[in-house]
């Protein structure tokens, strides 16, 4: 052996034996943590003129309100998989769309639905509609209910026909007069 090769050896067991560190191990570059998953994010006002714009992923406990607040929400095509728990009302972390599906407000097309928050329920039961299956959940605080929006028809208008005298009159399901 030679001399630099123990004086080497004699210096690093007698730095461990009085107590000072030996060098540190180089240690691999530090990776850097995964950022999680970013929640999905509205765009919109959540009126009739200007509904939020969701995706399938976007679900109850994401609409900001109380027990009966409503939103007007636009729907993407394709949202047969997310997750939904109960037939109607819904679990309120249950998928808007997909629930709508499931309700058969609308098709796997896509379309505009009015998004309610309920009260909580205890039993929400696992049914399959229009091509998506929902899940059974026993109890959850607060529900969502989805719906068909208002239609903008017109005023219905009385409908009259004349009558005998030629005066309108109301209109009469069959039947005789003057019997």
């Amino acid at each position: 052996m030679s001399l630099r090769l123990i004086l080497c050896a004699l210096v690093a067991v007698s730095a461990f034996a009085c107590g000072s560190d030996p060098e540190p191990e180089p240690t691999p570059a530090a990776q850097p943590a995964a950022k999680p998953a970013a929640k999905p994010t509205w765009t919109g006002l959540g009126t009739r003129t200007s509904p939020f714009v969701a995706t399938c992923s976007h679900n109850g406990k994401q609409l900001e309100g109380s027990v009966g607040d409503s939103v007007f929400v636009q729907c993407p095509s394709s949202c047969t998989t997310g997750g939904v728990w109960g037939s109607g009302p819904y679990t309120r972390d249950s998928s808007i769309c997909t629930a709508s599906v499931h309700s058969g407000v609308i098709t796997s097309a896509g379309g505009l639905v009015v998004a309610t928050i309920a009260p909580g329920g205890t039993d929400y039961k696992s049914t399959k509609a229009h091509g998506v299956t929902s899940h059974t959940w026993s109890s959850y605080d607060t529900s969502l209910a989805v719906a068909a929006p208002p239609s903008k028809a017109a005023p219905k208008k009385s409908s009259t026909k004349k009558s005998s005298q030629g005066r309108p009159g109301p209109k009469r399901k069959g039947g005789k007069r003057g019997r």
